[in-house]
């Protein structure tokens, strides 16, 4: 492997190849950023940790401390099933697996080398906010947390066209496939074994035997109101305990409650803070109309990114070519400009907010737990005949023909997920959830845990790649595993109530932002995004997409309301493919999409 000039976007990630092939006796070369032997080469950027342990192990870790590395050390050589020569079907880490989830703050990932096997065992964290690709053949495994790294060592570039599937249906993806064929992700909270002239073996150790505790979500119910808000405090200062020492931190935000509960917080106890905000000045009602009172309100300056059509196609592009994916969202595209801006400033560590909904209960699922939906779905109780034809006698009409045309009900075959059988496997193990109390209860267990597995497994890449592409030290609280275990235990009351989503996390936040602004209903700022990408949309007739998927999806595109999320989708896909498939150049697609 020539991994030289490979590297040109990689600055806090890391990179390597291992040879699955047994070795007798190895002499490890170590440099200021790499180790090599004749079995393995490994480059980071990071601090990493390395050992020569007994029985023949070589173990390299990233993101742990002395002490949790050396733990590590122990486990892994005594967990006597990793020196068994065949390991199929064979369920690791029985007893251990809250410890290897637990690996405190996001990024811990753990390489370790049996050179006798020809064995490689892959540990990651719970959170996972460091992605691992990887492609793995001929007994030899191409790593990196770099996509375009991976992609320009191996010898593969098809599409799985599956995955573009689920794109289209849920607008991102998730599990251990990338879009590429051959090209994979180990996921968090998981045990990936590689191991020669045998398959790969994947298990999840991230899973709610060992996660959720029956015993600690009682424990919640009977606590007081107050005593639950203490717990929030104790929880969040936990996670807050890495920032204690920046004298700065920037925090991006547009008004919502938990940006905005951190800037706060973090002034209040010293810190210096300013809040980082995207601007679209040309939009009806612009986020500096909401910002600049909350700002005079918290004593906290606010600098603005101003998007114009320019600097929104010239980012989105920029991004979509280091990454070698699709982006995930037009509001993610501001966030690059923002964090650009503020390096420029000088303001190098921030904080964010991602995740407060999962951990609290503010995601879109916990609305469909409100009074009415429940007397809805009262209905379900009707015999299944009946439920059928309720439900297409209300469903839209292109909706209504597909269904009449399907030859087993949808319910009956759910379980696929639109051909998506990762996602069938998170299905299938989520309705097996331990019943409590109440169905709602339940319910809201299960949104959250989904939401916990999903996160990690489909997002996070994007979340990694702010502080690879553009540089800085991005900080997740709520990645955290002091709020995630809080998050998951915490009653279905505390979630919803009173007609709001976040309820008592809203309580809590009040008292550092003030009743109105913790409490005030989200609004979707009117954006120009479709304004921007109309010109692209010639791009869909004859393109990448339509000969991709045989289907004339200029017509698709031009049928939905302009205002439907599924004409990004569409754009964000054909964009891609034309970058990464077809070969054409960023430059050549600017000029497309800025004539008019």
């Amino acid at each position: 492997m020539n991994w030289s000039g490979l590297m040109p976007h990689v600055k806090t990630g890391f990179s390597g190849w291992i040879k699955c092939q047994t070795f007798d006796e190895l002499e490890v070369q170590e440099a200021a950023s790499n180790w090599q032997s004749e079995m393995f080469f490994f480059e980071s950027t990071s601090t990493v940790s390395y050992k020569s342990v007994g029985n023949d192990w070589f173990i390299f870790a990233q993101g742990l401390s002395e002490i949790e590395f050396e733990d590590i050390c122990n486990k892994v050589i005594n967990e006597s099933i990793f020196n068994d020569a065949d390991i199929n079907e064979k369920t690791l880490f029985s007893d251990i697996k809250k410890e290897i989830t637990n690996l405190l703050l996001p990024g811990a990932i753990v390489f370790a080398i049996q050179a006798k096997l020809g064995r490689v065992v892959v540990l990651r964290d719970a959170c996972g906010f460091l992605p691992i690709y990887y492609h793995f053949s001929q007994n030899t495994l191409v790593f990196s947390s770099n996509l375009e790294t991976v992609r320009k060592n191996t010898q593969f570039s098809g599409v799985n066209t599956d995955k573009i599937n689920e794109m289209l249906v849920y607008a991102h993806r998730t599990g251990k496939r990338t879009l590429w064929q051959n090209l994979n992700a180990i996921s968090p909270g998981g045990v990936s074994v590689f191991t020669q002239d045998q398959l790969v073996v994947h298990q999840w150790l991230l899973t709610e035997k060992s996660q959720y505790s029956p015993e600690l979500k009682s424990k919640f119910k009977s606590m007081t109101e107050s005593a639950v808000l203490l717990e929030i405090k104790k929880a969040m200062d936990k996670a807050l305990e890495p920032l204690e020492n920046e004298p700065h931190v920037s925090v991006p935000c547009g008004g919502g409650v938990d940006s905005s509960f951190l800037g706060a917080y973090l002034a209040q106890r010293g810190q210096d803070v300013t809040f980082w905000c995207i601007n679209q000045p040309d939009a009806p009602v612009s986020e500096d109309e909401w910002m600049k009172p909350l700002s005079k309100q918290l004593k906290i300056p606010c600098e603005y990114a101003n998007l114009n059509k320019q600097v929104f196609l010239d980012n989105f592009l920029d991004r979509m070519e280091q990454s070698h994916q699709p982006m995930t969202g037009p509001n993610s595209v501001g966030g690059i400009y923002a964090r650009k801006l503020a390096l420029e400033a000088g303001d190098k560590v921030f904080i964010s907010g991602e995740g407060a909904d999962t951990v609290f209960g503010g995601l879109s699922p916990f609305a469909r737990l409100m009074p009415m939906v429940r007397l809805f779905r009262m209905l379900s109780k009707l015999p299944k005949r009946l439920r059928m034809q309720l439900d297409r006698g209300i469903i839209s009409e292109a909706a209504w023909v597909m269904d009449i045309s399907q030859v087993a009900p949808t319910e009956d075959i759910s379980r696929i997920a639109m051909g998506d059988m990762e996602r069938a496997e998170l299905l299938a193990e989520v309705l097996d959830f331990p019943k409590g109390d109440s169905a709602i209860e339940r319910y809201a267990d299960i949104f959250s845990w989904i939401q916990i597995k999903e996160v990690p497994t489909g997002l996070n890449h994007i979340f990694f790649e702010k502080d690879e592409f553009e540089g800085g030290v991005t900080h997740y609280p709520f990645a955290h595993e002091a709020l995630i275990n809080l998050g998951l235990h915490l009653p279905y009351k505390y979630k919803v109530n009173e007609g709001h989503k976040k309820w008592l996390w809203r309580k809590f936040t009040s008292e550092y932002i003030g009743h109105d602004v913790a409490f005030r209903k989200k609004y979707a700022f009117p954006t120009l995004t479709h304004i921007w990408l109309e010109p692209s949309a010639k791009l869909l007739k004859g393109g990448f997409l339509q000969d991709l998927l045989c289907a004339n999806v200029s017509s698709v595109f031009e049928s939905l309301p302009k205002s439907d999320p599924a004409r990004w989708t569409l754009l964000n896909i054909e964009l891609w493919g034309r970058l990464h498939c077809l070969g054409q150049s960023k430059e050549q697609l600017l000029n497309t999409m800025m004539s008019a």
